[in-house]
């Protein structure tokens, strides 16, 4: 039998906490600023909770970069994890000198929330004891929200200390596998088991900022390093779909996105860094002098007619440094000029771990070469397990298909790729010849369907051995996909390189 509340028992009934507030307005309410503040604040709550419903992340822009001791932030749009809208059409900037280079630690740019009051209204009366007027004052009347950058230091991973040349790569494949962990990927490396249990969402932790990049320190006399996609992540699927998709072995868009726009960004910088020459550095460093010395110059005789001949010494200078800074980049990157036939320029033995899928530059008339030429580049013989001519238009769902799947570990150096870390090489072609300068890898499927000898079936019934090689082969071919290394709790083996 179902029963309905009463307009008495509802009325009787406290709300809950959490519910949504909102001015029930009537003929004759005096209307105050806390009534106007109420009626903003339910429309701001209301939205804010629709929009936490659809996930956090960046929608678009918020792109970090460096310059001058300087930490820059493009303008964007994204959403935190209460719902709070961040939005920004100006670059925002942090100095980043004072920070401490020390071994061991990384630095997080960060996008955090932050209100500024703004403008100022005179008050024209007050309900007090003392009548109308306030003696002149004044207050701000409008409030403006939107990002702040922060920058916040981590120390907490030590085995980082022990990485040189490596440690991008490491300290991905670290903050990688803890999200994995984070996400209740099932079954766990050190827990087996099938829950018992499999409860609703409970509701997610709100972070009060939302990570954009991470700082390594200068190594010696070098520059800081930033990478992008350890720990930013786009806007993608709701809370709900992401926690199943965990629960349940899946890797959801937005981190395996994230994993594969990792290693294309750690190649490109790699390829460009190993390559530049040192001759073109000096020049460009010589030039950058010369710009700031004929500033300082043009500054000195001020109001004088050398001035603007100075002035215009130094944006001559300035423009000659930055053509040179983008031939170079445009000469040095994988995609800025067509290799060698069978060459993909190898970065160096930076890399531990690959995403389950990506794209590498590989310019090649045959597929003979291309083997030889990924495991070169990926320093890691014996990985390569298969070659194979595909259409463009499969590219999209092969890459796809590798969105679950594992990552793949490297050979360290003076070894080879076991069986079970292995990749399959996708060669976009038109019958023999390549129509890209690039290749899709994949990690490699691991499926295994042996065939038993039904008990009950007649034996007379088998064919001949001639009869059984003459017929086509119904066998299962045996399609390998490495299970993922004997399971360790995050940053277990993290010390090995």
């Amino acid at each position: 039998m179902t029963t309905q509340s009463t307009s008495e028992d509802r009325s009787a009934t406290r709300p809950p906490p959490g519910a949504f507030e909102r001015l029930a307005a009537f003929d004759g309410l005096f209307l105050r600023s806390e009534h106007l503040n109420l009626m903003q604040e339910y429309a701001y709550s209301v939205a804010a909770a629709v929009a936490s419903a659809g996930g956090p992340g960046i929608v678009w822009g918020f792109e970090v970069s460096l310059s001058q001791g300087k930490v820059n932030v493009s303008p964007g749009l994204a959403v935190m994890d209460d719902g709070r809208p961040l939005r920004s059409n100006d670059l925002l900037q942090l100095e980043i000198d004072e920070l401490t280079a020390a071994a061991g630690i990384y630095y997080e740019v960060r996008l955090g929330w932050d209100t500024w009051q703004e403008g100022e209204e005179a008050v024209q009366g007050l309900l007090c004891d003392s009548g109308c007027g306030d003696n002149g004052a004044v207050r701000s009347a409008r409030l403006l929200e939107g990002p702040s950058v922060l920058v916040t230091k981590v120390d907490r991973v030590t085995e980082l200390a022990s990485h040189t040349d490596r440690r991008r790569s490491w300290l991905a494949s670290y903050l990688f596998e803890e999200e994995d962990d984070a996400l209740g990927r099932l079954p766990r490396g050190y827990d087996t088991e099938l829950p018992l249990a499999w409860r609703p969402m409970a509701p997610p932790p709100v972070r009060d900022s939302l990570p954009l990049a991470v700082l390594l320190p200068p190594r010696g006399d070098g520059a800081w390093e930033l990478d992008t996609w350890m720990v930013r992540r786009d806007r993608g699927a709701a809370p709900p779909r992401r926690y199943w998709e965990g629960r349940l072995r899946m890797r959801p868009w937005d981190v395996f996105l994230a994993q594969v726009l990792q290693f294309q960004a750690q190649v490109a910088d790699e390829a460009t860094s190993s390559g530049t020459a040192p001759d073109t550095a000096k020049v460009r460093s010589t030039l950058k002098e010369q710009a700031q010395a004929s500033r300082r110059l043009a500054a000195a005789f001020q109001g004088r007619p050398e001035q603007a001949d100075l002035e215009a010494l130094s944006q001559q200078t300035t423009w000659l440094e930055e053509m040179l800074s983008r031939s170079s980049i445009a000469r040095l990157s994988p995609g800025g000029a067509r290799r060698a036939k069978g060459s993909v320029g190898p970065p160096g033995g930076t890399l531990i771990e690959i995403p389950p899928a990506g794209f590498l530059p590989c310019s090649s008339d045959g597929l003979e070469t291309v083997r030889d030429a990924v495991e070169t580049y990926l320093a890691s013989p014996g990985l390569v397990r298969r070659v194979c001519r595909c259409s463009l238009g499969d590219v999209g769902r092969l890459f796809e298909d590798a969105q679950h799947r594992d990552r793949t570990t490297l050979a360290s150096p003076g070894t080879t790729t076991g069986e079970t870390q292995a990749i399959d090489v996708h060669v976009p072609s038109e019958g023999d010849r390549a129509t890209t300068t690039w290749v899709l890898f994949t990690r490699t499927e691991r499926l295994e369907c042996p065939e038993h000898e039904s008990p009950q079936e007649d034996s007379s019934e088998k064919p001949s051995a001639a009869e059984e090689a003459s017929a086509p082969s119904t066998r299962a071919s045996a399609r390998t996909r490495s299970a993922k290394p004997a399971a360790k709790k995050p940053g277990a083996a993290k010390g090995q390189q």
